[in-house]
């Protein structure tokens, strides 16, 4: 039974990647397992998609100004260095 469910839960995801309205999800469903999911069910996966989506796009933002912060950390690193050095000379 559980199986079933998480094949449903799945194949319900993708139909939402799609665009299909719930009406059309619950349709499929019908056809394809004999059974349904209910409208709850598919707005929580709906949610939990977004919120995939938006910890996503938090996440790549996030790396790219970690790449920024790198670069000038290298390159006050090497300004430092090259001011030291000509102290010392």
């Amino acid at each position: 039974m559980a199986d079933n469910n998480e094949e449903k839960i799945e194949f319900a995801r993708k139909l939402l990647k799609v665009g299909m309205s719930y009406r059309d999800i619950q349709l499929n469903l019908k056809l394809k397992f004999g059974s349904a999911l209910s409208n709850t069910t598919i707005k929580k996966i709906v949610i939990v998609n977004e919120e995939n989506e938006n910890w996503k796009a938090k996440f790549e933002k996030s790396q790219e100004e970690l790449a920024v912060y790198k670069n000038l950390y290298f390159e006050m690193l090497k300004v430092l260095k090259s001011k030291l050095n000509k102290d010392d000379s």
